[in-house]
């Protein structure tokens, strides 16, 4: 499965950051030279990001519902009723949850390469002729698995 090039970016950034993989694996399982990796990695700031990780998806889902709950919450009349939202609030409202669908989109399709990654070292292990035949085809589910992704979230 033929992935563009934002998509085949896209993939390698999330197997740098939730794999052991090393550059030259991750340039040789998206088809793309080191020196891309290199200058995506770069330009991207991609080990700032790797350092972001500890922001966890309970944390972060906390966070995007209490600025939510803010939002719903601050929404008064002159006299402190509660009121219906304005355009602003909604739209910020709406920004939030598509934030929320991004984090489980990019999540999900990260589940999959740590799931992989830790089957992968486990057939090593146990035979490894088996685990070099089985991975082409743990790159195309990958690959599928992100294409597929990708078209529920546009």
């Amino acid at each position: 499965m033929a992935l563009t090039i934002k998509e085949k970016k896209e993939l390698a950034l999330s197997y740098f950051l939730h794999s052991q993989m090393s550059q030259q694996e991750i340039a040789a399982r998206v088809e793309v030279s080191e020196n891309t990796l290199s200058t995506w990695k770069k330009d991207g700031n991609w080990e700032v990001e790797k350092g972001a990780l500890t922001a966890t998806r309970p944390r972060l889902i906390t966070s995007f519902y209490r600025q939510i709950e803010l939002i719903q919450s601050g929404a008064k009349d002159a006299e402190g009723r509660p009121r219906a939202l304005d355009t602003k609030e909604a739209q910020s409202i709406r920004m939030i949850t598509k934030s929320i669908g991004e984090l489980d989109r990019s999540l999900s399709i990260d589940l999959y390469i740590q799931v992989m990654e830790e089957f992968i070292t486990w057939l090593f292990s146990a035979d490894s002729v088996l685990a070099k035949a089985v991975l082409p085809f743990l790159d195309r589910f990958i690959k599928g698995k992100f294409s597929e992704l990708n078209k529920q979230s546009n």
